[in-house]
């Protein structure tokens, strides 16, 4: 099985090291040299896809499938229409992605399925900041105060971003996969 990782970064090195554990042939797509994921994969090739679809269109189809890795919505949507018709398998819903990428809609989802999740603010001190779209600890702070609360915001702000706040709950961090077949 030979399998495109277009994203080299966190996402892209975790996907990396899980296919080759699976003795999975990697292949790694990234716009950027010396991703983290590169020493992982079997074979390396720098360029964007969306700039240059000939040779996106012809590695694509020397693979079994197609992994997204990123967090570039420009690419996820061309990914998205354009590996189904190359007739390679994309390892990604557009559908599902816009939920899971923003914690605003997140958690809409979560309140409508009646599924627990931290208090949103005003909930009382420690809460937790976090831009409202992206993945992992970027932007994210813990604060303890109406004034650190503020500056946390602002920050965010200040970086383009909009604020969620939420009760802080200690104990283990934990990340929510999902797989599907079909």
């Amino acid at each position: 099985m030979r399998l495109a990782i277009v994203g080299g970064k966190l996402q892209g090195t975790e996907a990396a090291y899980l296919a080759g554990e699976a003795g999975y042939e990697v292949v790694l797509i990234d716009r950027r040299a010396e991703r983290p994921a590169a020493g992982l994969a079997d074979e390396c090739h720098v360029f964007d896809v969306t700039s240059d679809p000939v040779r996106a269109r012809e590695l694509f189809r020397s693979c079994d499938a197609v992994l997204p890795a990123c967090e570039d919505d420009h690419t996820l949507a061309f990914l998205a229409s354009f590996v189904p018709g190359i007739g390679v398998p994309l390892l990604f819903d557009l559908d599902a992605y816009t939920v899971t990428s923003s914690k605003l809609r997140s958690n809409a989802l979560f309140e409508r399925l009646d599924v627990p999740r931290p208090l949103a603010w005003p909930c009382g001190f420690p809460v937790v900041v976090k831009p409202t779209v992206g993945s992992g600890s970027a932007g994210v702070s813990v604060v303890f105060s109406e004034p650190a609360l503020e500056l946390a915001r602002a920050h965010l702000a200040a970086e383009g971003a909009d604020a969620v706040v939420e009760e802080f709950v200690s104990g283990p961090s934990l990340s929510i996969e999902v797989v599907s077949l079909g």
